[in-house]
Formats: structure tokens, sequence, C-alpha cells
């Protein structure tokens, strides 16, 4: 029962000081989680990693930041991420996985929200790429950022 739940949580976590110290993601609320005045720079490199089994993918991946904690409690509420990222990640026809394979670039697609960190979230699109999508890793990216452009202008 929740009574019991409840006394558990207590006898375990009583013994625990209230420091009453702030939360943690105060302390950098408000600032740009990449590049600017952020602690974490955002250079726009590429890396390249000599992986130990053989595998080829791509990972692209974006900060969203809100402006305000009413726009961050509607994306949790309406979750306009995820949709994006179902979008992204269909493997369906006239969807990008089918367009990637058509070519001969890609084996999958995925898109995720990685991170949920106070006031922003890490946006995640993952291709696993064949070896024609390795040499025309360039146009895999075109891609990925034409299909994006697509759902932007077909939204309501």
């Amino acid at each position: 029962s929740i009574d019991e739940l409840k006394s558990m949580a207590i006898e375990a976590f009583s013994a625990i000081p209230n420091n009453n110290v702030d939360k943690p993601e105060l302390a950098w609320a408000g600032i740009a989680p990449f590049g600017g005045n952020s602690v974490v720079p955002s250079f726009g490199y590429a890396v390249e990693i000599v992986p130990v089994q053989d595998l080829r993918q791509i990972i692209l991946e974006w900060p969203v930041q809100y402006s305000s904690q009413q726009k961050l409690e509607e994306e949790r509420l309406y979750k306009t991420s995820v949709y994006v990222a179902h979008l992204l990640g269909h493997e369906g026809p006239r969807s990008l996985l089918s367009y990637l394979k058509r070519k001969g670039w890609a084996n999958s697609v995925a898109a995720a929200v990685q991170d949920d960190l106070g006031d922003f979230q890490n946006f995640e699109v993952v291709v696993g790429l064949t070896s024609q999508g390795l040499a025309s890793v360039n146009q895999v990216i075109e891609s990925i950022y034409s299909y994006i452009g697509m759902i932007r202008e077909r939204q309501t």
C-alpha cells in the first residue's frame, strides 16, 4: 500500500540531512548548452572514431533549449520532439530511411530525445551507414537536413 511504501521511504532516507540547497540545474538555468557563454564549447567539429568492431554510423545531435519554464512544460506535455523523432525514424514508403536505402547509403535510421537536462534536451539522429554511405557521408547529412526542412515546411 501507499502507507507501507511511505513508511519504507522514511525509514530508508530519514537519516539523510536536508541542507536546503537549490536544485543543481538552477546553477546553469538560462545559459546556452553549447557555444556562447556556455561551459561546453560548440565548435561544429566532426569527430571520427575508429571503432573496435565493424561499425559505420553517423550521429547528429542538437541541443533543444527552451526559452521559459512554461515552454519546457509544454514540450513535456505535448512531446513535439518525440513526434519529430517518430517522423525522422519512420521506416515506411517516402521516409528518410527509404530514400537512404534507395541510394544505397543506409541500413537504419533512429531518432530520439536523449536527455532532459532541466532547461534543454539533446535531440539525436543516428544513421547506420553502408560502405557507400560512409563514402557519401556529406550527402547523407544533406538528406537528413532536407528531410527536416520538408517536415518544417509541411507543418500546419
